[in-house]
């Protein structure tokens, strides 16, 4: 009778698991795209957000890093998306696309927000030629429901497809923060992802 409540027990524990233990996620507010709390290497979801172009959604934004290593990065300023920009611990950028996105309109959006935040000297000399380069490497575009992820941990940024296939990387850390700023500063496009993570910083989360 024992072994028969045992092997009971264990097949309605096998039929709950999935429900029990899904992984938990949150839904960026108006495209609805989820995005988990807590990604694959233990960084926690700091924020959200929706890029948009001519009233049309393009893409759900995401950013993840652990809190305390953002905390302990803050300095003087006292502001997580400070850290988040030119500090060195690990975190992700993730855009869910929600339409189809041609290369050449990747690539313009790149230009426009790269020349905002990149200095006269930096965009002619000593970003130009990853700036070249990583226009090329999302000069195919993104189909609906795709994403690109940048992960910038120390001196590395690195860019992969919805596949986890690397499309580039650099070290020039320099050009690795003004894409960092594009999506966290305050002339962002997507002003929602800022403000997001300084709530969850403000929550004491």
């Amino acid at each position: 009778m024992d072994r028969l409540v045992g092997v009971i027990a264990f097949v309605l524990l096998l039929m709950l698991a999935p429900a029990t233990f899904a992984e938990e996620t949150v839904k960026e507010a108006e495209t609805g795209v989820e995005f988990k709390v807590v990604d694959e290497q233990g960084r926690t979801l700091l924020g959200t957000g929706v890029r948009e172009k001519f009233g049309f959604d393009v893409y759900a934004i995401a950013v993840y890093a652990k809190p305390s290593d953002v905390r302990s990065q803050m300095g003087g300023a006292k502001d997580p998306v400070h850290a988040l920009v030119y500090g060195d611990m690990s975190r992700r950028i993730i855009l869910h696309f929600v339409r189809t996105a041609p290369g050449k309109k990747i690539q313009q959006n790149f230009a426009e927000t790269l020349k905002l935040r990149l200095t006269r000297r930096q965009f002619d000399v000593t970003c130009k030629e990853d700036y070249d380069r990583l226009l090329k490497a999302v000069g195919s575009g993104v189909g609906k429901g795709e994403r690109i992820l940048l992960d910038f941990k120390g001196r590395t940024l690195r860019v992969f497809n919805n596949e986890g296939i690397e499309l580039y990387q650099t070290d020039n850390v320099d050009f690795a923060r003004a894409i960092y700023n594009s999506f966290l500063d305050e002339r962002t496009n997507s002003p929602t992802l800022p403000e997001g993570v300084r709530r969850f910083f403000a929550s004491g989360t």
